[in-house]
């Protein structure tokens, strides 16, 4: 996105508390999701704008700040649904109520791997530093990580593998990391996103604009992570502190095993044995 957008984004980034570094917290599907059957859902979840996905969509990538992370682990090969669904409700923040909107236009990218506690684009872990490809010099100097300098505004890539990584001075030698994300999919909600301010579709979505995306994805045994966002592009051009106004969803994830290929042997063998009593039957009629 323009830079003085970014530049008035990453300003008030570091002045306070409304936004915190990557984190999973009771965002684990199978650890913390209610479960009805084989689908656990996480709801009442929050993202701090409606551009999030979409901006790191783009060429320049995004903001991990502006997007909110879940998990899962999976200890078979299985067939996983994600569905992510605008929901509006209220939530308790400083002492006060105040109300999460359910206009989000969803859009969400599937990760193999997990983000080290406390990632954000100023880390500086040096495998985080090496395979970063450097931020606008113009950026503040906070997402800077060690000076690398380039062509980014952020860490997010909703399009493809990133890495990330946390800072010695915030987690201590024990805890600094850093971590590649390799991209799996992608799905959003609606016509889809242009991201070249041209009119054209860049990213397809699904066709129906109702608030809720879903995709399927064949998966194996694992760690995964679901990085949910807002897919209005334009959206800070327009209004950027409505864009940055808080948005409430809900993520589900059903989970299907896939059969061991003697599982398969095993089946197809049933469905031989019954195709052969069938002729047998229609022989003797």
């Amino acid at each position: 996105m323009k830079n003085r957008i970014i530049v008035a984004a990453l300003a008030g980034l570091f002045s306070g508390s409304a936004f915190a570094h990557v984190s999973y917290s009771t965002r684990d599907f199978l650890a913390n999701g209610v479960q009805a059957g084989k689908t656990w859902t996480l709801s009442n979840q929050r993202v701090t704008s409606d551009f999030g996905w979409a901006d790191g969509a783009d060429a320049d990538w995004g903001d991990s700040h502006r997007l909110r992370w879940a998990k899962f682990t999976l200890t078979e090969a299985s067939v996983v649904t994600l569905t992510v669904s605008a929901a509006s409700f209220d939530y308790l923040s400083g002492g006060n109520t105040l109300t999460a909107l359910g206009d989000l236009i969803p859009g969400f990218s599937l990760y193999s791997g997990l983000a080290p506690a406390a990632a954000f684009e100023g880390g500086d872990h040096p495998d985080y530093l090496a395979n970063h490809p450097g931020f606008l010099p113009t950026l503040n100097p906070n997402y800077l990580g060690a000076g690398i300098t380039g062509t980014r505004e952020g860490a997010f890539n909703a399009s493809g593998d990133f890495w990330l990584g946390n800072k010695l001075a915030e987690v201590g030698a024990s805890g600094w990391a850093s971590a590649r994300l390799g991209y799996i999919g992608q799905a959003v909600d609606g016509a889809g996103v242009d991201v070249n301010g041209d009119k054209v579709i860049d990213i397809t979505g699904d066709g129906s604009a109702d608030g809720t995306v879903s995709a399927s994805f064949t998966l194996a045994a694992g760690s995964y992570s679901l990085i949910v966002g807002g897919a209005r592009y334009a959206s800070p051009y327009i209004d950027f502190d409505a864009g940055t106004a808080q948005r409430g969803f809900s993520a589900a994830l059903s989970v299907t095993a896939v059969p061991e290929p003697e599982g398969w042997a095993l089946m197809l063998a049933g469905l031989g044995l019954i195709g052969l009593i069938a002729r047998r039957r229609a022989a003797l009629i």
